[in-house]
């Protein structure tokens, strides 16, 4: 039997994170070794938590993306 992965297509890659789309409409979400199969509205659900989040964050951590530090939520 001759069996073959469908091919990914690479969305976004960054230092700690990737995320690679499947024809089936998974996305991979891959951090380091883990890799969690997702469909898009579970991915932007956890993308708002996150930003949530970091919005709550004082400071904000720099973003290496940019080379500067994320400006800070006012008080």
């Amino acid at each position: 039997m001759n069996s073959t992965a469908p091919e990914r297509r690479r969305l976004a890659e960054g230092p700690f994170a990737s995320v690679e789309a499947c024809p089936c409409g998974v996305l991979h979400v891959s951090l380091g070794p883990l890799t969690l199969r997702l469909r898009a509205d579970v991915v932007e659900s956890i993308w708002l938590t996150l930003g949530e989040a970091l919005a709550r964050v004082t400071p904000l951590p720099h973003d290496p993306r940019f080379g500067v530090a994320r400006a800070q939520r006012p008080s």
